[in-house]
Formats: structure tokens, C-alpha cells, sequence
């Protein structure tokens, strides 16, 4: 019977035991869950706070330049493009919040990073609203600063921000953009296909002169392609797909060509906005009939790369790769 009674107590033992650990690991796991829900609280408070002390400096600024600044609104626009002397006339125009009674409004420009700061007086053209025609350089980008001068000598910067002019960005750094380019493989052809836009202000002679493509082998050039002629404007490609469902209907006659199926339906297309004109292209490459000494396949013509050069009737040159 003492046997017995030591057996029980030595088990009510271990179960005692086996209860205190169970209850103490799952005490401990809640303690720890709640540890870190604590931290990740202590975390998002802390990233706030930082968040706060970062943005209402910022923020602050930003109200006090707000009230500051006296410029309203400022923009400008090309009268005149010399691209023979690389000059522009810009048109400036500038709307103002406030200015002191009879005061004048003068601009003072520079180009960028230089100090050949020049002044030249905006006229009022209508309530708080002032211009002037400046000619500058087309191969410089500049900013300026509109300034209020009162009789007796004092002055005021109108800006808290300096303004820009990017006229060597616009006519020559931008003035041809790339847009989107693709290229598929077979077995027995390549085939690509991009698209490129120019902005010619309207002036004829910012427009496209010549298109060339180059195509590429292992990094070298293996043929040169006059594409002048076969690039294709947006205005064209927009009914390309009304001009093949005809011809494949037998609306029209396969003889009829684009722009005379373009007249005949009366074609509008849609209202363009600024100078920007925007240019498609597609060209295949027959292996076998293009280049049969370089024996090319699907997996060889991965090596086949192409670039365009774009001159322009004044002589820029854009080189797009692809």
C-alpha cells in the first residue's frame, strides 16, 4: 500500500510539474507576443515622431516661402527661332500676387551656374500681369529672377525660387525622344519595330532631314538603311487599320494609297497638341536574303542590335540605340 501511495504522489508529481512547464512556456510565449506588439508600437511612434520633426520644418518653410512669394505664375513662349545665328526671341509673361505703387518690374537672367547677370524692365500688359521679349542663346539654358524696384532705390526679390528658361534642353537635348522599341526572333527572320517623336517648334527647319538605321552584329556595324521615307507619322498610322479592313473588304482598291483613302473618307485626325510629331517604324530582317554570310539563326541573331541617327534640316543629330 506505501508503494502504491508513492507511485500516485510520484506521478500527481510529474503531472504537477508537466503543468508548470506547459504554463510557463505558454506564459512566456504570450509575455513575448506582447513584447513585440509593444516594440512594433514603440517603432511606429518613433517613425512618426521622426516623420513629424522631419515634415513640419518642411512644412513651415513651405508656408513661409508660400507667403514670401510674389510670383504667381511665370511661362514663356517662342516668337522667333534663328537657327542659322542660334538665337530665340522668348516671350516672357508673368502674373504677380502684389507690387508696391509705383514701382517697376524688371528681369534679371543669367545663364545657368554664371554670374553675367543682365536686367531688362517687363512692361505691364493688364492688372498685375507683365512681359517682355528677350533674345537669347539657343545653346544655353538660363534662369532669372523678377525683381521690384521703388523710386528711391529700393528693391524687393519678387521669387523665393529661382526661375529657369532650358532653351539648349528644348531645342537640342529633348528635341528628339525615344518613345518604345521591340524586337521578336524566328527561325528565319528578325523583326523590329520603335517608335520617336520630334518637336520642331513649327519651324521647318527643326524638322527631319534624314533617318538612318544602323544594324549591329557582335558590336559592329554590318549594314547602314535610308528609313527617311518609310518612317510613319502618327497621323498616318491612326487609320492604317481603317485602310487595311477596307482593302480586305473590297471597299477599295489595294491601288489606292493611304493618304488618297485618307481624303476619300474624309479623314480628321485627332487635335494635336504642341509641335510634337511622333513617328512609328517596323523593319524585318531575312536572314538568308540580308545576311547569308553570318549564317544567322534564332539564338545568333540575339547579337543583332540597332541604333537610328536622326539629323535634323539645321544640322542637329540625335543617335538613339536600341
Amino acid at each position: 500500500m506505501g508503494e502504491n501511495k508513492q507511485k500516485i504522489v510520484t506521478v500527481l508529481l510529474l503531472i504537477n510539474a508537466i503543468l508548470i512547464t506547459y504554463f510557463g512556456i505558454s506564459l512566456t510565449k504570450k509575455i513575448n507576443m506582447q513584447n513585440n506588439i509593444l516594440a512594433n508600437k514603440i517603432s511606429n511612434i518613433s517613425h512618426s515622431v521622426s516623420y513629424l520633426e522631419n515634415s513640419i520644418p518642411n512644412r513651415i518653410q513651405s508656408v513661409l516661402d508660400d507667403r514670401d512669394n510674389l510670383l504667381d505664375t511665370a511661362e514663356y513662349k517662342y516668337e522667333n527661332i534663328d537657327t542659322v545665328n542660334k538665337k530665340a526671341v522668348v516671350n516672357l509673361a508673368v502674373n504677380l500676387k502684389a507690387v508696391s505703387p509705383n514701382s517697376k518690374i524688371y528681369l534679371a537672367y543669367s545663364e545657368i551656374d554664371e554670374n553675367n547677370v543682365r536686367e531688362i524692365r517687363l512692361e505691364k500688359k493688364a492688372g498685375l500681369s507683365y512681359y517682355a521679349n528677350i533674345e537669347l542663346d539657343l545653346d544655353k539654358n538660363y534662369q532669372y529672377d523678377v525683381i521690384e524696384k521703388v523710386d528711391g532705390g529700393g528693391e524687393a526679390l519678387l521669387n523665393v525660387n529661382k526661375q529657369y528658361i532650358y532653351l539648349y534642353d528644348e531645342l537640342y537635348g529633348f528635341r528628339v525622344q525615344t518613345h518604345s522599341s521591340g524586337s521578336s526572333r524566328s527561325n528565319e527572320q528578325m523583326d523590329l519595330d520603335f517608335s520617336f517623336s520630334i518637336d520642331d517648334y513649327g519651324k521647318y527647319e527643326l524638322g527631319i532631314e534624314k533617318v538612318l538605321l544602323e544594324i549591329w552584329y557582335e558590336g559592329n556595324t554590318i549594314d547602314q538603311i535610308d528609313i527617311t521615307e518609310s518612317i510613319v507619322n502618327s497621323d498616318i498610322s491612326s487609320i492604317m487599320n481603317h485602310y487595311n479592313v477596307a482593302v480586305a473588304s473590297g471597299y477599295i482598291d489595294s491601288s489606292m494609297g493611304i493618304e488618297e483613302f485618307a481624303e476619300h473618307i474624309e479623314y480628321k485626325p485627332e487635335e494635336k497638341y504642341g509641335s510634337r510629331t511622333y513617328y512609328t517604324y517596323n523593319h524585318s530582317i531575312d536572314y538568308d536574303a540580308d545576311y547569308p554570310e553570318l549564317e544567322l539563326d534564332q539564338n545568333k541573331a540575339k547579337a543583332i542590335s540597332y541604333k537610328l541617327i536622326i539629323t535634323c534640316k539645321d544640322g542637329y543629330q540625335k543617335l538613339l540605340s536600341y
